[in-house]
């Protein structure tokens, strides 16, 4: 999409960067849109109107996003909290409006700006509103199965690890299986790579196969959103048991046994870095050292609480090392008390039967 300057649009960017100059002066976040007038008059655009504007503003962020070329970063900013807001709001989108806007995400002209520090979340969000109410025609399906080609979204990209860019990826595999005539289970779920484990399980799982693929999918997605309460539910378990039996059981012990193992040896991992802990390296810092993922250890958390099904001294011992592992530090903090903790109520609960 070429770029057009447009003399209206830009009068309205300058008077919202003179109305909110003053937002991150001394650094300070009083960074709220709604105290701008011009702000306030986009609000009551018509939703068509809205749209040819957030176009022109993605490629006015997109050149001026070179501090070399723009060292003044308030703009950016300011504009990005109305990019931010413009695409949470309701947008009279058509369908070759949605390809445009996420094409203009991907390809940042200046090669700085990478999918993951768009809204990208909210934009994807837009595709799911779209598809509710107008269906998914094949254009718009093979447009969603190209974005999945592209790096930042497909893993290939070390900005995969961004959880926006995940979690995106999620949204679309969803929207693709629901409306897209899928004779599968569930959607693709995959653990996050930003770790040690992530890799581990997700190459163990891709090797079994779609048939079974679909179903560590479909736990996993259970799994993952379960784990936020304290201790499993009986809907949870009887759930879960289900989809075992699907992957068959002894399969699924093994895997888990492994998992569970393959953590418990698991070394910490560094924030921004792929490579071992180097606690000599001018780059080190604790507060950078983690273990796992939120998102992976919440799903290994609901697999620990379906050991409740097996008893037997093998499991229990897998269990009592990764809770050991889980309770030693990973830079200034534990490194995963929830998990640890879902290790003992296992054991705990076994020792009482």
């Amino acid at each position: 999409m070429i770029f057009e300057p447009n003399k209206q649009y830009d009068d309205i960017l300058n008077t919202l960067y003179l109305e909110m100059g003053h937002v991150y002066v001394n650094y300070r976040q009083d960074n709220k849109l709604s105290k701008s007038a011009i702000y306030g008059s986009i609000k009551k655009w018509k939703p068509t109107d809205k749209t040819p504007f957030l176009k022109y503003l993605i490629q006015v962020i997109d050149l001026k996003h070179n501090p070399k070329k723009h060292p003044i970063a308030e703009i950016s900013l300011i504009y990005d909290l109305l990019t931010v807001s413009l695409f949470k709001s309701t947008l009279g989108l058509t369908e070759n409006d949605l390809k445009e806007l996420l094409t203009l995400l991907n390809t940042s002209q200046n090669s700085v700006r990478h999918l993951g520090e768009w809204p990208i979340t909210h934009a994807v969000n837009q595709i799911t509103k779209f598809v509710k109410n107008d269906g998914l025609s094949e254009s718009l399906k093979s447009f969603l199965e190209s974005m999945l080609l592209w790096s930042d979204l497909s893993g290939k990209d070390g900005w995969f690890k961004n959880g926006s860019l995940s979690k995106s990826r999620e949204k679309i595999d969803a929207i693709l299986f629901e409306y897209g005539g899928s004779n599968l289970v569930s959607p693709e779920y995959k653990l996050s790579t930003y770790d040690k484990l992530g890799a581990f399980v997700n190459n163990k799982i891709d090797a079994l196969g779609i048939e079974k693929t679909q179903y560590w999918h479909q736990l996993f997605h259970l799994a993952e959103k379960s784990s936020e309460s304290p201790k499993p539910t009986k809907k949870y378990l009887k759930e879960s048991a289900v989809i075992i039996q699907n992957i068959g059981e002894d399969m699924y012990y093994n895997f888990t046994k492994q998992f569970f193992n393959h953590m418990a040896n698991m070394k910490d991992s560094m924030d921004g870095f792929d490579d071992i802990v180097n606690e000599d390296s001018d780059d080190y810092d604790p507060e950078d050292r983690f273990f796992a993922t939120h998102d992976n250890t919440s799903i290994m958390k609901g697999l620990v609480w379906t050991m409740m099904a097996y008893n037997n001294i093998e499991m229990l011992n897998t269990l009592a090392a990764l809770a050991e592992r889980c309770f030693k530090k990973a830079g200034i903090r534990p490194a995963s008390v929830r998990l640890g903790n879902a290790c003992i109520l296992v054991i705990k609960n076994h020792a009482e039967e």
